[in-house]
């Protein structure tokens, strides 16, 4: 697929989302590449950039536009931008893997309520069959992902559910909690889901995204900070 087709093609979903940031797009060989990634601008200027492999950037390209759309509300809910120490703090970066994983499922249900608000409404209801189709064949009694630990399953799992929860649907959620678990685990597993149950129906922002590791009792604490740019401080509590 050549890359001019993606750029055309993006100025199409430009036009219909009303996006008004700058974007360039970095297109990579298959064995450097396994989805897409957008990374917008934390320095003021309303930047965005794009990379992936053509055919994947042109298969999601509603997601890859509403993720820039949200990059204009706030570009910490676009991109994860952490303090600089995480380079040379490995506990401070472990609990940035951990916050960033505690966010993505509101990020994801931000990002389709956008796409909903600005894709036509048939494109819109073909993108859903498939969302729909893709949470019942996950929450199949038999189906598993092997490649997969049952904590990612269950991040998959719980992500598709709240993007679907958000639009409107409501659908069952079963996580199949195992009877090893805590109960206080378990406790903390509904009262997380029903945060983000809450924080999906309000407008995007990413104070609450903060809130998360609270709800959690993670042992880390996370600020937002504007200087020398906007990013994410994430420290562990004292």
């Amino acid at each position: 697929m050549k890359t001019d087709e993606v750029k055309k093609y993006f100025k199409k979903y430009k036009r219909i989302f009303k996006i008004q940031t700058d974007v360039e797009f970095k297109f990579k060989t298959p064995q450097f590449a396994s989805t897409y990634s957008v990374s917008y601008s934390v320095r003021g200027d309303k930047k965005a950039i794009v990379s992936g492999l053509p055919e994947h950037l042109m298969k999601d390209m509603e997601e890859i536009t509403a993720m820039i759309k949200l990059g204009e509300i706030h570009p910490l809910l676009c991109t994860f931008y952490f303090q600089k120490d995480i380079s040379t703090n490995e506990t401070a970066a472990k609990f940035c893997g951990m916050f960033f994983e505690l966010c993505q499922p509101l990020q994801d249900a931000w990002v389709w309520k956008i796409v909903k608000q600005y894709l036509p409404k048939n494109i819109f209801e073909n993108k859903i069959k498939e969302l729909v189709n893709l949470y019942k064949s996950l929450t199949k009694k038999d189906s598993t992902l092997p490649f997969l630990s049952k904590y990612a399953q269950r991040r998959i799992i719980l992500g598709t559910y709240l993007v679907l929860y958000s639009l409107g649907f409501n659908p069952i959620l079963d996580l199949q909690f195992s009877s090893k678990e805590e109960k206080e685990e378990v406790k903390l597993w509904e009262k997380y889901i029903n945060s983000l149950k809450e924080f999906s129906t309000k407008d995007p922002d990413p104070t609450l995204f903060v809130r998360l590791p609270e709800i959690v009792l993670a042992p880390y604490r996370v600020m937002i900070q504007k200087f020398p740019y906007w990013h994410y401080e994430v420290r562990r509590l004292q």
